[in-house]
């Protein structure tokens, strides 16, 4: 299993999917797909505190997950095949949500975001 020093080496795209999936995964929503996620970092960017952030997109989101469940922080699995036998990949944590938070808290980029996510408890 990942340790939380895995955390302290992500991007801030990164940062914001793991706090996206904390966020979804206390309202039973994961495992969740890269527009979902994408969905929650956006209703979270105007709490990222700095000026270069803009919405991820979809894109950005994908790529950020695909690093992490490189890494294992994430697990990925497919969802909902279709007759092709494809399907598209789903993401939860294979970390504690706790460990995430608690790396990702010394953050001033996205300590607000993680204050809200503890606060939201779901």
């Amino acid at each position: 299993m990942p340790s939380p020093a895995d955390l302290e080496s992500t991007t801030l795209a990164q940062r914001l999917a793991l706090l996206s999936l904390v966020d979804l995964g206390r309202g039973d929503g994961t495992p969740a797909n890269a527009l979902e996620i994408r969905d929650c970092c956006g209703d979270h960017v105007d709490e990222v505190a700095t000026e270069v952030l803009g919405t991820p997109t979809e894109v950005d989101v994908a790529r950020a997950l695909n690093e992490l469940a490189t890494t294992g922080v994430l697990s990925e699995t497919k969802r909902d095949p279709s007759a092709t036998g494809k399907g598209r990949p789903v993401y939860e944590l294979a970390v504690e949500e706790d460990a995430v938070l608690d790396a990702l808290a010394a953050d001033d980029r996205v300590e607000a975001v993680v204050e809200r996510v503890r606060e939201s408890g779901h």
